[in-house]
């Protein structure tokens, strides 16, 4: 179980940037979000996503015995 879950980490580390960077480039014609929510909520994403890779690489080094 705690292999499952350090993989989940690693990967969700990767889908909020990848989601905030598709929401950034997303197209004018968006049916749901104006060019400004999307943006907001783009960078939110990326920047959230950053922490958890520091979370999850700093969680890795600590459980690893010297």
């Amino acid at each position: 179980m705690k292999n499952l879950l350090k993989y989940f980490g690693f990967i969700m580390v990767i889908v909020y940037p990848g989601i905030g960077i598709f929401l950034i480039l997303m197209g004018e014609n968006s049916a749901f979000l104006n060019r400004t929510t999307r943006l907001v909520l783009g960078i939110a994403l990326i920047v959230y996503g950053i922490f958890r890779a520091w979370r999850v690489f700093k969680t890795q080094r600590d459980e690893k015995p010297d």
